[in-house]
């Protein structure tokens, strides 16, 4: 590990799913706040994450409103339990809660916010008109945010050995870094963890071994806990999704969380392939009757469907340095939650 700083992109945190109490953010967050290592944030970052839980706020709002439109159909049979929930959620700020989350997080990890009035105009304009990274072809308006904070980081990191990882997937910073000797970039979070934990833990370089001996248990594991989730069908709520089969599972990294005497955190990045039935009211070529608030000529249909997608997971483990081996999985959390979005991006096949 060349440096103890860090500098995390708002990608990083979508990465994430801004789950702030899970596995990957707690433990940056508790290194940050043992003064394990320096965190900084820059203004745009914390004010794009803001403005992004925000966003996921209101589009599950209006999930849920969409969803008391379509149970007028119940009239007064609608459970009062359903009801009760509906209350609820219009009764509390979920934004004000989700946002409290995000401001604790930066508090208790102690992350530094870096000050925009430290960036040198002149170079930002030059980086613009010139055509630079992170300013690429077609979206030089758009990078404004991403160069403000990484000139605020080459600011604060001035001096030569003032090295820095930069966690982002993003190609324009990702750029950017290639450009600067001080800036060290990081696809994601876990690679830092995976880097921190070889560097500080002798039980590191075991547990590598261990899973690259048993990497088709844990993926027989893997395949177990995806099964056991909750599946929704991302272009039909409504939707009901029966009979999932795996396909293929493909492991692509693998990162060391956390690790303690005969207990492991690891993050996986895995490729899942899988089948499964859909079924459901087509509301695409249904008419909406605006006098008497319901569908009419609404049909349905069933198809059976492939789905193939990259996810992120947590599992925690168990090991016996004496045996030499795992000895048993205490959990496998997808990091998108329990209930899983399977996704396609060209529509209905059943059309």
């Amino acid at each position: 590990m060349k440096t103890r700083k860090i500098f995390i992109d708002t990608q990083a945190f979508m990465q994430q799913g801004f789950k702030f109490e899970g596995s990957v953010l707690n433990r940056i967050k508790k290194l940050g706040r043992s003064n394990l290592i320096e965190i900084y944030l820059s203004e745009v970052v914390k004010r794009e994450v803001s403005s992004k839980i925000s966003e996921k706020i209101k589009e599950a709002k209006k999930k849920s409103s969409d969803f008391i439109k379509e149970l007028s159909i119940l009239e007064s049979e609608t459970p009062k339990e359903v009801i009760d929930f509906i209350n609820l959620v219009e009764k509390h700020d979920l934004q004000e809660l989700a946002l409290s989350k995000w401001n604790k997080f930066i508090e208790d990890s102690k992350a530094i916010i870096l000050d925009p009035n430290d960036i040198c105009n002149i170079e930002l304009l030059s980086l613009y008109f010139d055509g630079k990274y992170p300013f690429s072809d077609g979206k030089k308006k758009n990078e404004f945010p991403d160069a403000i904070s990484t000139l605020s980081l080459k600011a604060k990191m001035s001096q030569p050995d003032d090295l820095v990882y930069v966690i982002s997937n993003d190609g324009d910073l990702k750029g950017f870094c290639e450009k600067e000797a001080n800036f060290i970039n990081l696809s994601q979070l876990s690679e830092f963890l995976d880097l921190y934990n070889r560097a500080e833990e002798r039980l590191t370089n075991i547990v590598h071994e261990y899973v690259d001996n048993e990497i088709d248990w844990i993926s027989e594991n893997i395949k177990e806990a995806f099964l056991n989730s909750g599946f929704t069908f991302s272009a039909n709520y409504e939707a009901e999704v029966d009979n999932v089969i795996v396909t293929g599972i493909t492991t692509h990294e693998i990162d060391v969380i956390e690790i303690e005497e005969g207990r492991v955190i690891i993050g996986v990045r895995c490729e899942i392939t899988c089948t499964a039935d859909i079924s459901g009211p087509d509301y695409d070529t249904a008419m909406w009757d605006s006098e008497d608030k319901e569908y009419i000529f609404l049909e349905y249909f069933n198809a059976n469907m492939s789905f193939d997608d990259v996810y992120d997971i947590s599992i925690e483990l168990f090991f016996d340095e004496e045996q030499g081996e795992f000895t048993d999985i205490s959990s496998v959390e997808f990091d998108v939650g329990s209930d899983i979005d399977l996704y396609i991006d060209d529509g209905f096949p059943y059309k």
